[in-house]
């Protein structure tokens, strides 16, 4: 009786065991022949701020492996914008773009050329050639920041760069990094820069587990790519993600719209400081990598919902307003543009929409005056 017992025990522990034993040998394969995660080459570039609570260092320069599996290089000037470019005094003939945002906007994923601002100015340079004017860009964007943060990170390194355009690049979980820094400095708890990330849904107790798990394991993030590039894998994850917070449901429009508030608050402030300058400011909306393929403009909800929010708010400040929705989805349905994992633009989306602003500012008549 007591052998059976034991075989029954080992029988049971093998089946426990075999599911952990079968990951830690996929782990070692991964690690060995197709890793993964490699941190930063060289320090991180990203320091402390009592305010801004993460900031990119000057003179920093260091590379990390993509979601694409490419060594990508940041670099940053002497007051730490991304690129290695330092700005001066700007002369008559150049037409200087400031853009503020978060990672999409600094380009996470790819090297400092390939970044949208970098292909907006390279591509208008090349249409303008022999036009006696030349745009040039700055690269404000730093990852987690949110509207409150751009602007005071205009009011503290932008403004002396005479800008002709402000840009924000807008994108949905910009209300609940507002949100997030603003409860922070309300309890006096700011954290360190590391700490600081407000995720889309700020409700969600696993979406801190599913970090670390992506954070720590080769296998896990090696595995999620295969299974995200799926064709239609990703619509039925994000429909059915216990985190999954929907911008388009009518639902979820009093959460929303007390979130956009603080938006709507802070474009204003960035409008009055532009037009302090004699410069324009342009909202430029970069949707999720859901709104590309969820399809939720077919379940009752509006995909458009927070662009018509943003076009009011540009209406009311005079800024312009610019919507990559439409181009992004139309760009998405030939190839990808987003990292299946990492939900950022990847290099072709990049370079859609630097393409398009290219476009869109040579289309604009104040911009030929």
């Amino acid at each position: 009786m007591a052998s059976r017992a034991v075989d029954i025990a080992s029988k049971v522990a093998l089946v426990l065991l075999s599911p952990v034993i079968f990951f830690l040998l996929c782990e070692v394969v991964i690690r060995v022949l197709a890793p993964q995660i490699h941190g930063w080459e060289g320090e991180d570039p990203h320091g402390e701020d009592p305010v801004l609570e993460r900031i990119i260092r000057p003179h920093a320069s260091a590379a990390y492996i993509a979601p694409d599996d490419r060594r990508v290089e940041i670099h940053t000037n002497s007051r730490g914008f991304r690129g290695v470019r330092e700005y001066g005094h700007k002369d008559g003939s150049t037409f200087r773009i400031v853009g503020l945002g978060d990672s999409f906007t600094n380009g996470s994923g790819v090297n400092d050329d390939e970044t949208h601002l970098m292909v907006w100015e390279h591509t208008i340079n090349r249409a303008l050639a022999g036009a006696g004017k030349r745009v040039e860009t700055v690269n404000l964007g730093v990852s987690t920041y949110g509207t409150i943060k751009e602007r005071i990170f205009l009011e503290r390194s932008g403004l002396t760069l005479q800008p002709d355009l402000i840009t924000v690049g807008f994108l949905p979980n910009d209300l609940w990094d507002n949100i997030g820094w603003i409860q922070r400095h309300r309890a006096g708890t700011a954290p360190g820069a590391a700490a600081v990330k407000d995720d889309i849904s700020p409700l969600s107790p696993l979406i801190g587990l599913v970090y670390q798990i992506k954070a720590r394991s080769h296998f896990a993030v090696w595995l999620g790519k295969k299974i995200m590039s799926a064709p239609g894998v990703y619509r039925f994850a994000y429909r059915n993600r216990p985190d999954k917070f929907d911008y388009t449901s009518p639902a979820n429009r009093d959460q929303v719209g007390e979130a956009y508030a603080t938006v709507h608050q802070e474009l204003g402030r960035i409008a009055e400081l532009a037009d302090s300058l004699g410069a324009r400011a342009a909202v430029i909306s970069i949707p999720l990598r859901y709104q590309m393929v969820a399809g939720l403009d077919d379940r009752g909800g509006d995909i458009r919902y927070l662009d018509g929010l943003l076009a009011q708010s540009c209406a009311q400040w005079g800024m312009e307003f610019v919507s990559l929705l439409d181009t992004l989805r139309s760009a998405t349905g030939q190839a990808e543009c987003y990292f299946p994992m990492d939900g950022h633009l990847n290099l072709r989306g990049q370079q859609v929409v630097g393409e398009y602003l290219s476009g869109w500012l040579r289309s604009r008549e104040w911009f030929h005056q």
